[in-house]
């Protein structure tokens, strides 16, 4: 089921939900758009090289999970989620909000496969939706009682 979710809320217990996900998730992806990637930000290219040695692929498209360009595409970087990945996660960001051009990528999402998604977020919009299963919402709601809607 697809869940909206209270992104302060999310937003607050980020270093709490990284270590979480990796129950729910084998993966994690973001983003870099084309217009910054021609800015050739080196801020954003340090945390894409920081990440390296968990990449599995990247892909240039025009759609991500929250998101659908128009007339333009992105390079979508899946990596890892594993306990050094999470570290590392936690280590280079406060929060959910840390994650937007021009200093990071954009739309830190968690999957549970390469496809299957748990949390999105669209950082920009300040939005984020989890689609969990019944158990799956039930325990989230018990460890983050704030973070539905």
């Amino acid at each position: 089921m697809l869940l909206e979710c209270n992104y302060e809320a999310l937003n607050k217990n980020y270093k709490e939900f990284i270590n979480v996900s990796k129950n729910f998730c084998d993966y994690f992806m973001f983003v870099v758009r084309r217009d910054v990637t021609e800015l050739n930000t080196q801020e954003i290219s340090n945390v894409i090289e920081l990440f390296k040695k968990f990449l599995v692929n990247t892909t240039e498209t025009d759609e991500w999970p929250g998101t659908k360009l128009i007339n333009d595409t992105a390079t979508v970087y899946l990596f890892a989620l594993n306990d050094e990945s999470a570290i590392l996660l936690n280590h280079i960001a406060m929060n959910f909000d840390d994650w937007i051009h021009p200093s990071f990528p954009e739309d830190l999402c968690f999957l549970r496969t390469s496809s299957d998604e748990f949390l999105t977020t669209i950082i920009h919009e300040r939005d984020a939706y989890f689609i969990l299963s019944e158990a799956e919402h039930h325990l989230i709601q018990n460890l983050f009682p704030d973070i539905f809607n």
